[in-house]
């Protein structure tokens, strides 16, 4: 975040996709950001209240129970911010590809998107392709007692192209590991020059 916070305006609004318990987008709203959180997990929306009540912003947040492509489907507000931190991996890649392009239809002119997603580079990924072949559009795989799951990666450079040919701006990019031991990609674009 130490790319976006700089580029953001304190009394911003932002949708965060898959907010969970808000972890990831906490230090906008201490930012003074309006934040509006879209998740299916009522638990982790729940907690979520419950830590921005205990941090003093409160106010700040927000929450829509709903799938992330049926809000961005019926969505006509624009967004100052728009993040999509560790949740594109929960969905068949061709639907990660769409919620990416969804997400960015929801970005203000001049307004900037945040995703973090997994990457190909992570030892996981070879790991699951070493169990059995990953079928690259779906990315769904057979995982021993588990039946069928999803784990969806992406190449190094391949969101920064989809938002380019969305029209954005690529102003980040980089794949790094993260606090878990997991090598993502973090991209941070605008929409417009």
């Amino acid at each position: 975040e130490c790319e976006l916070l700089p580029r953001v305006k304190t009394d911003g609004r932002v949708l965060d996709i898959g907010i969970s318990r808000g972890h990831a987008i906490s230090p906008l709203a201490f930012a003074g950001l309006s934040i509006l959180g879209v998740d299916t997990n009522v638990g982790a929306l729940k907690f979520c209240h419950e830590e921005f009540d205990k941090a003093g912003f409160g106010d700040k947040l927000i929450t829509a129970y709903m799938d992330a492509m049926q809000f961005l489907d019926t969505n006509t507000q624009k967004f100052d911010v728009v993040s999509m931190s560790d949740l594109l991996m929960f969905f068949a890649k061709t639907k990660a590809k769409e919620l990416i392009k969804s997400g960015f239809g929801a970005v203000e002119t001049g307004g900037l998107i945040w995703i973090v997603t997994k990457s190909t580079n992570d030892s996981l990924y070879s790991e699951l392709g070493w169990m059995s072949p990953i079928e690259t559009d779906t990315y769904i795989i057979q995982t021993g007692c588990h039946g069928l799951s999803t784990v969806c990666f992406f190449l190094p450079g391949e969101v920064d192209e989809i938002l380019a040919g969305q029209g954005a701006s690529v102003l980040f990019s980089s794949e790094s590991v993260n606090s878990v031991g997991g090598v993502v990609n973090t991209i941070l674009a605008k929409n417009g020059s």
